[in-house]
């Protein structure tokens, strides 16, 4: 017992080896108090149009196809997977209106979506009347520290979505099953 304390407290410090914990936890900040606590990932920053690292070719995958036939055929139906039932028409215009936006200026939103080397198919352009879902983008540094990520925020989708588990379930309960059965 007394080797297994020894150990633990040279991994996980309660006394002057404070260095020990940074060293394994990723991402951990020390307040002026002492106290840990791990740092806010990821930080947005504003969109700089040709900074964002994007695909230089035309190749995708179709999704329905890459599914196994059941899935596929759930998902190639947008009524099977879009459920309004139980839905607040509020709560959709809520949603649209904090996540629905673009990370950046309008010059830097109209920069980025003139990119020549953007792919032909990467973005499709419909009337608004048309819209279904608003989506918001929102971008952070790579780890390469030069290049920007791009966030899709699908929020108002992840709102209508029917439940994924209700698809999902494979029957491997493991004991959870034994303490459920009368």
């Amino acid at each position: 017992a007394s080797a297994y304390v020894r150990d633990r407290r040279r991994f996980f410090s309660t006394g002057g080896h404070q260095h020990s914990v940074e060293v394994l936890v990723k991402d951990l900040a020390r307040d002026t108090r002492g106290y840990f606590h791990k740092l806010a990932k990821p930080p947005q920053v504003p969109l700089v149009a040709h900074l964002v690292a994007e695909p230089n070719h035309d190749k995708t995958v179709d999704m329905l196809e890459a599914l196994p036939a059941s899935e596929s055929c759930f998902y190639s139906s947008e009524k099977q997977v879009i459920s309004i039932v139980g839905k607040c028409s509020n709560h959709v215009a809520a949603l649209s209106e904090q996540f629905g936006f673009n990370g950046g200026s309008v010059q830097e939103v109209v920069r980025y979506f003139e990119r020549a080397d953007l792919p032909a198919t990467m973005w499709e352009w419909n009337l608004y009347s048309n819209v279904k879902a608003v989506a918001g983008m929102s971008f952070v540094v790579n780890k390469d520290s030069k290049s920007l990520g791009k966030l899709l925020m699908a929020c108002v989708f992840n709102y209508l979505a029917t439940d994924p588990s209700d698809r999902s379930h494979l029957g491997m309960d493991g004991a959870g099953a034994l303490v459920r059965t009368s």
